[in-house]
């Protein structure tokens, strides 16, 4: 917020802008919560065609400064331009709109499985299955993702819909990148309280 970084704001810092070029070179647009950055990132950002949009929590209720910034950031998403799907990701997914050999970014992928009109939102993969990450990070990502499966199977077990373990498979739900319909489900994710 002061301008001044540590060395883990200066990593998330550089791999921000890794993200910013990635996203621009495929094309896409790309809005930046900021919460308060140094004028000189801020404008190395629009010169990358970068959107700022500056951190108002206030007008975004929950329990959460995370899920608030996100609820900001994707209601400004939501009301520009007129896309029909919204990425979200963390700044420092860099990779996630990084084509790989000669195939598709995992972007373009999701954006592709919910412009289909088939699924309202997708989801990527993870690559590594977690292996980068803390060991309690990994644990606490893996029972949050086993907790709202079962929550999920049960629900569907209760109200008689049909096979639970089929209709809800495990899903990585904590990684962050997805895609989103605007018109079909970027409400939902307005309006959680987290």
């Amino acid at each position: 917020k002061d301008g001044t970084m540590n060395e883990s704001d200066r990593i998330r810092s550089d791999l921000a802008l890794k993200t910013i070029k990635n996203a621009r070179d495929l094309g896409f647009t790309i809005a930046i919560l900021d919460g308060g950055s140094a004028p000189e990132w801020r404008n190395k950002v629009k010169e990358m065609g970068g959107i700022l949009v500056d951190e108002d929590l206030d007008k975004y209720p929950g329990h959460h400064f995370m899920g608030r910034g996100r609820r900001q950031i994707l209601d400004f998403a939501g009301n520009y331009g007129d896309h029909e799907i919204v990425l979200w990701t963390e700044p420092e997914k860099h990779t996630f709109f990084k084509p790989e050999s000669n195939a598709k970014s995992p972007a373009y992928l999701v954006a592709r499985a919910v412009h289909s009109d088939m699924i309202d939102v997708a989801v990527g993969r993870r690559k590594d299955n977690l292996a980068s990450y803390p060991l309690q990070q990994q644990l606490e990502e893996l029972l949050g993702n086993v907790h709202i499966m079962e929550q999920m199977r049960s629900y569907i077990r209760d109200s008689n819909l049909g096979d639970a373990n089929k209709m809800a498979p495990y899903l990585d739900l904590w990684i962050g990148p997805r895609a989103i319909s605007k018109k079909n489900s970027l409400d939902r994710f307005l309006n959680y309280p987290g």
